[in-house]
C-alpha cells in the first residue's frame, strides 16, 4: 500500500569453510583462539567455495565466528537458514568425529550429487546432516534418496526439542519422524542432539500411540561418552509402555474422539454405532498394537474394528481368513477415511499385508486363529463384546494377566 513500509527479515547463511585468495581451504574449526582469527581475517580475503563470490568474515561476541555472503541471493548452495544452534552443533559434531582421528569433512561440497552435507565421512561413504529448522518433506526425502542412490548412509540428526507430556510420551510432529531409524536392537529409534547440553539423546523402541503421540524409551548420553558409529548401549527393559497402559491410553483415545467429534461426523464411531456396538465394550482383542502400526495412520482400534466387522465376523469356525481380502479391505478402508500409507525415508517400509500378517500371528498366539499344514490362516474362536463395563473390565484384566508377557514383548 502506498505510504507504507514493508521490512522483510533477512536469512543469512553461515559458513565455516570458505577459501582465501590463493584458493586455499579455510576451516573456521580448526582455529581455536579469536587472535588467530583476527590475523586471519587481516592477512585473506575470503571467497564462497561454491559460487566464488567474496565472503564476510564475521567474528562477533555473541556468535560463532563464521563467513557469510554479502547477498542472501549470491548461492543456492547455501541457501538454507543456518541458526546459530546449528552452526554450533555441527562444530560439535566436527570436532568430536575429528577427536575420534575419523577423516571428517566439514560442509563438503559433493558435485556430482550437488548436495552439500552438514558432515561428510568420505572413509565410510556416511553423510551426516544435522537439521535443527522445519524443511519440506519432499526436500528431506530428495536428500536422503540422492545419498542412498550414491551409495551414502544418510545419518540425519534432529536438532530440535521433543515435547514430552507428564505422562512420559512424546509429541513428533510429521517432520520429527522423518527422522525414525529402524534396527534390530531398538526397534524404531530417533537421534536428537542439543548443542546446549552438549549431549545426545535417543529415543528407543518407540511405539505410537496416536498419529503424533509416541510412547519410547529416553536415553540421554553426553557427547564425549560417545563414539562413532554410535554405541548406544542396551537397554535392560525395551518395553516403554506396557499393556495395561495401552489399554488405558486406548480408553482415553475413544473419549477424546467422542468429546471433540460428534459421533455423526466421525467416520469410525458412526460405523461402530451402525454395528449396534459400543467402542467401549468391543472386545479387547480389537485395538491392540503390532508391528508395522506405525505406517498406517489409523488407530489400530478403528482398523481392527473394520477386520472383524466386514471380515471375521462373516466366517463361521473352521473357516479360512483370507490376508488379500483383509488387505483389500483396509485399502478400501484408507481410501474412506482418506488416510495414506506412511513412508519413513531412513526406515524398511512395510506393506499392509504385512501388518495384516502381523495381526494374523498375533491372533494365532491369542487362539483364535490357528496356522495349518497348507499355510492358511484358520478362525479357530470367535470372540464377543461385553454387555456391560463391568464385563469389559474382566476380559480386559484377563487378557493382560495370560497374554503380557509372551504377547507384548514378542510383538512390540
Amino acid at each position: 500500500m502506498k505510504g507504507r513500509r514493508i521490512f522483510l527479515r533477512r536469512r543469512w547463511s553461515f559458513i565455516l569453510v570458505g577459501i582465501n585468495q590463493q584458493g586455499k581451504q579455510i576451516n573456521l574449526a580448526l582455529y581455536k583462539s579469536r587472535e588467530e582469527l583476527y590475523e586471519l581475517r587481516k592477512l585473506n580475503h575470503f571467497f564462497c567455495p561454491q559460487c566464488q563470490s567474496p565472503l564476510l568474515f564475521k567474528i562477533g561476541q555473541k556468535r560463532i565466528p563464521h563467513f557469510s555472503h554479502r547477498h542472501t541471493n549470491d548461492c543456492h548452495s547455501f541457501s538454507e537458514h543456518e541458526s546459530p544452534r546449528h552452526l554450533q552443533g555441527k562444530l560439535d559434531l566436527f570436532n568430536w568425529l575429528k577427536n575420534q582421528q575419523m577423516a571428517v569433512q566439514l560442509e563438503a561440497y559433493l558435485p556430482t550429487l550437488q548436495q552439500r552435507p552438514d558432515l561428510f565421512l568420505p572413509d565410510q561413504s556416511i553423510a551426516i546432516e544435522f537439521q535443527c529448522s522445519t524443511i519440506p518433506e519432499n526436500l528431506f526425502c530428495k536428500r536422503t534418496s540422492v545419498y542412498q542412490q550414491h551409495q551414502l548412509f544418510p545419518f540425519w540428526i534432529f536438532g530440535g526439542n521433543v515435547q514430552n507430556n507428564q505422562h512420559g510420551l512424546f509429541k513428533l510432529s510429521k517432520f520429527q519422524q522423518l527422522f525414525l531409524q529402524h534396527s534390530s536392537v531398538f526397534d524404531y529409534w530417533l537421534p536428537t542432539y542439543c548443542p546446549d547440553q552438549r549431549a545426545f539423546t535417543f529415543l528407543l523402541h518407540i511405539i505410537p500411540i496416536s498419529t503424533t503421540l509416541f510412547s519410547a524409551r529416553k536415553l540421554t548420553i553426553p557427547l564425549e561418552k560417545l563414539s562413532f558409529p554410535l554405541t548406544i548401549p542396551k537397554l535392560k527393559s525395551t518395553v516403554s509402555i506396557t499393556l495395561k497402559d495401552w489399554m488405558k491410553l486406548k480408553k482415553d483415545w475413544i473419549q477424546k474422539r467422542m468429546y471433540y467429534s460428534h459421533r455423526q461426523r466421525n467416520k469410525f464411531l458412526n460405523d461402530v454405532y451402525n454395528s449396534k456396538r459400543n467402542p467401549f465394550l468391543l472386545h479387547p482383542y480389537i485395538g491392540l498394537p503390532v508391528k508395522g502400526m506405525i505406517f498406517l495412520n489409523l488407530h489400530p482400534l478403528e482398523w481392527q474394528f473394520y477386520l472383524w466387522n466386514e471380515i471375521f465376523n462373516h466366517l463361521s469356525i473352521g473357516a479360512e481368513v483370507s490376508i488379500e481380502k483383509c488387505v483389500e479391505c483396509l485399502r478400501n478402508v484408507m481410501r474412506i477415511h482418506g488416510v495414506r500409507w506412511s513412508e519413513f525415508p531412513l526406515t524398511p517400509t512395510l506393506s499392509i499385508r504385512q501388518l495384516v500378517h502381523e495381526y494374523f500371528k498375533l491372533l494365532e498366539e491369542l487362539e483364535v486363529l490357528f496356522y495349518n499344514r497348507e499355510g492358511k490362516y484358520i478362525i479357530r474362536q470367535h470372540i464377543e463384546d461385553a454387555e456391560n463395563m463391568m464385563e469389559a473390565l474382566k476380559k480386559e484384566t484377563k487378557m493382560i494377566q495370560q497374554y503380557e508377557r509372551f504377547v507384548w514383548n514378542k510383538r512390540i
